[in-house]
């Protein structure tokens, strides 16, 4: 859309755009005989006339919604299959354009956004039974800088077809990223007013440290908020009071029933809290007698069921209540007494306050020793088998001098796991759970493609956070079920990663006799090579990225680009240099180093060089690229932050070694190893120096990053580990180190728990 302006919506014409989501756009419109200004909001999706109807009626609910902080509807309708609303215009936008995600606000600031989004939330639980589900800081609008409205009450309904929740557009996969504030029960289908209390509990959370508890692609973050408990707050920011944390923590219960009892409760608590002592003493919770928190799903003897039977598995749905196929939900439950303010020494929330070890994150469902686990790559949209939804599939790709080998588990060989012997016995006795997860199936298949639409790249994305969460975990069951599928030949030495996508693994070779690299095509399947494309001077590790059918691949000063069906040139460009690096795409644009010194954009459309900037010295580090900054280090010891539009410096930050190391880049921060045998954690913004961990020797292998935790490998042969929010010093040692055997030069992979 976007092209909406000047168009006639109601009474309303609309006169420049404010912002668009995942699934609608949101214009300043103008009444044509008044004058005054309202807010349009035009829904992406067409409804048919048989709809029309329903509409008006979901949205004059909506439009009932009387509250000083609550947005006003003035108007909704159909112009022709568009449905729009006309609101209630803030002038000084949302609290998300207000504070830019990051960062933190004053607590006295919290408190007030929070005392009037609870009055709003109170008011549609109590008076119109009604549950919000998609509390965030871009549906707070600010009429000024102190007085909040809260927006988007039952727009959730109104753009679907159906009340729902886990459907393919309510799944959390748009850009409005919904997924981060979902409460657990909600995701599972069964939302209650307590979600929107968990949901406003995320956004404190966000608000007082600059982060969100859980982070990721939208099927981790929704594992996340089932089966993880948050993180502590102190542990990111130390000077937040303990009172506020276990306030925060208590509406972030995995069980609704033991967060507070409304949502005015917890705000009262939390504003109580800011004023405590710190020394108060904490009410205790859970509740006595209240159900224990979600545990995680039961381990499943076959994990080689269909993709909608094994999310069933791991998002189970809750028990639905009397009301939940309807947008009116469970009535508020009984107002619980409170003990507050807080008084006398502090004792710490109970169930928070365990030792580290005893709050270690559930990944997938494993109880196989850990040497037997292997993780599983899937490096391809839509799925290895064209068609299948990519969780169906276990694949293991084990590169060896000179061939490939791919190892697949058996779809039919588990009569062990299997109580009638076959994966269909598994599909009819969860027959009920597919039905109910198909949604989820299809939206996690949908996820992937969003997560790899910019291409499968070195550390998966362009951040290189080198985390895929749609991979799996095979355990001690079906890895004895493991049989070769295929080996090919390459005839020549292999030293790059490979990725899959779009049904095939595409590999470079270098040539036995000469140093001439090769492009491999073979399908997934069977091992066919579909094509060999010789493209220049191969280099170590330069693995391709793979997007929108095409292989882009570097070589000795040229960058190609591949048909990735044919393996025909659609076009080459001159770096100046050797490229001993994979390149990195975002947006349509491909960066990418060489070995003279610079850093290179090209159009991906038709290698038309868009800009260079020079850092001095050989970049053998693949760039990284996180909200439109280009992060790439340089033998020189420097790591550059580049405007990604532009070219332009924005930064430059010195190490004592070269950097070689690809940065990664998460929650603000860019971790990067250098050869003085450091790791460190720069400031993405400024490129202050926040701290650095010693290794016990040069650093080639490039940091991943998961669940708070920085891992990198050495060249001492240890790989190592280390809070990513840091330690509190400029100098930090690791939480542990793991011997290798030898000098570490790969890049260590995340998925599902398993490094």
């Amino acid at each position: 859309m976007g092209d909406q302006i000047g168009q006639k919506f109601g009474n309303y014409r609309l006169v420049r755009l404010l912002g668009k989501g995942g699934t609608a756009e949101v214009y300043l419109g103008e009444h044509i005989h008044l004058g005054t200004q309202a807010a349009i909001k035009v829904l992406h999706s067409q409804i048919a006339s048989d709809d029309v109807e329903r509409f008006r009626s979901e949205a004059r609910t909506v439009a009932h919604l009387m509250h000083p902080h609550i947005v006003r509807v003035l108007d909704f309708g159909v112009e022709g299959t568009m449905p729009f609303l006309a609101m209630e215009y803030a002038s000084h936008g949302t609290v998300r354009t207000r504070y830019l995600r990051g960062t933190r606000l004053p607590l006295e600031t919290i408190i007030s956004y929070v005392n009037q989004v609870a009055a709003a939330l109170q008011y549609i639980h109590e008076q119109k039974k009604l549950v919000h589900r998609d509390v965030k800081p871009e549906n707070m609008l600010l009429r000024t800088d102190q007085d909040l409205l809260l927006s988007d009450f039952g727009i959730s309904a109104i753009e679907q077809s159906k009340s729902d929740l886990i459907t393919q557009k309510r799944v959390g996969l748009s850009a409005s990223g919904t997924t981060s504030y979902m409460a657990p029960e909600q995701i599972q289908g069964d939302p209650h007013p307590a979600s929107d209390q968990y949901a406003l509990g995320i956004v404190v959370y966000e608000w007082l440290c600059g982060s969100r508890p859980f982070e990721g692609e939208a099927l981790s973050v929704m594992y996340q908020h089932v089966h993880v408990p948050a993180p502590l707050l102190r542990e990111k920011v130390p000077t937040i009071s303990p009172a506020v944390e276990h306030v925060v923590l208590r509406a972030l219960a995995k069980n609704y029933q033991q967060r507070f009892a409304t949502i005015r409760d917890f705000a009262e608590a939390l504003e109580h809290a800011s004023h405590a002592r710190e020394d108060a003493t904490l009410p205790a919770w859970p509740l006595s007698g209240q159900p224990a928190l979600n545990s995680p799903p039961a381990q499943q003897a076959n994990q080689s069921g269909d993709s909608a039977t094994l999310l069933a598995q791991t998002f189970p749905r809750a028990a639905p209540s009397p009301h939940s196929t309807q947008p009116v939900l469970n009535p508020t439950p009984a107002r619980e007494k409170l003990d507050y303010p807080f008084t006398g020494g502090y004792k710490g929330p109970s169930t928070h306050a365990t030792p580290k070890q005893d709050r270690q994150i559930v990944a997938e469902p494993n109880h196989a020793p850990k040497s037997t686990r292997i993780v599983t790559p899937v490096h391809q949209p839509g799925g290895l088998f064209r068609g299948k939804a990519m969780l169906l599939i276990g694949l293991v790709v084990v590169i060896v001098v000179g061939s490939v080998a791919f190892l697949l588990s058996s779809l039919n060989n588990h009569s062990a796991a299997t109580p009638a012997g076959n994966i269909q016995s598994t599909v009819n006795t969860h027959a009920s759970a597919t039905t109910d997860a198909s949604a989820i199936a299809t939206a996690a298949a949908n996820a992937y493609n969003a997560a790899t639409a910019h291409g499968v790249m070195l550390g998966f994305d362009a951040q290189h956070t080198r985390v895929n969460p749609y991979e799996k975990v095979l355990n001690v069951i079906n890895v004895s079920k493991l049989v070769q599928a295929w080996k090919v030949a390459s005839g020549g030495r292999i030293g790059s990663v490979p990725t899959v996508a779009d049904g095939r693994v595409y590999i470079s070779v270098a040539g036995r006799v000469s140093n001439e690299g090769n492009m491999y095509a073979l399908n997934v399947e069977t091992g066919h090579i579909d094509w060999v494309k010789p493209y220049g001077t191969y280099y170590n590790g330069a693995g391709p990225t793979v997007a929108n059918g095409t292989v882009y691949i570097g070589s000795d000063q040229i960058l190609y680009a591949l048909d990735a069906e044919k393996g025909a040139i659609r076009w080459t460009a001159t770096t100046g240099g050797s490229i001993g690096t994979s390149p990195t795409l975002v947006n349509g644009v491909i960066y990418i180093g060489s070995d003279d010194g610079k850093l290179n954009a090209f159009d991906t459309s038709n290698g038309a060089k868009l800009w260079t900037y020079s850092v001095g010295g050989r970049i053998l580090s693949s760039p990284a690229v996180a909200n439109g900054i280009v992060y790439v280090g340089s033998d020189n010891g420097n790591l550059y932050a580049i405007k990604a539009g532009s070219g332009q410096i924005l930064w430059t930050t010195p190490t004592k070694g070269k950097v070689r190391s690809s940065p990664a880049v998460v929650n603000g921060i860019v971790y990067v190893g250098s050869f003085d045998d450091n790791l460190y954690a720069i400031k993405a913004e400024t490129g202050a120096v926040l701290w650095t961990a010693p290794t016990g020797d040069s650093i080639y292998s490039s940091p991943a990053v998961a669940d708070g935790v920085v891992y990198v490998g050495s060249s001492d042969s240890k790989l190592y580990a280390f809070h990513a929010s840091g330690c509190g010093n400029t100098t930090c040692q690791p939480l542990w180190t793991a011997s290798t055997g030898g000098s570490i030069f790969s890049s260590p992979t995340i998925a599902k728990g398993v490094l």
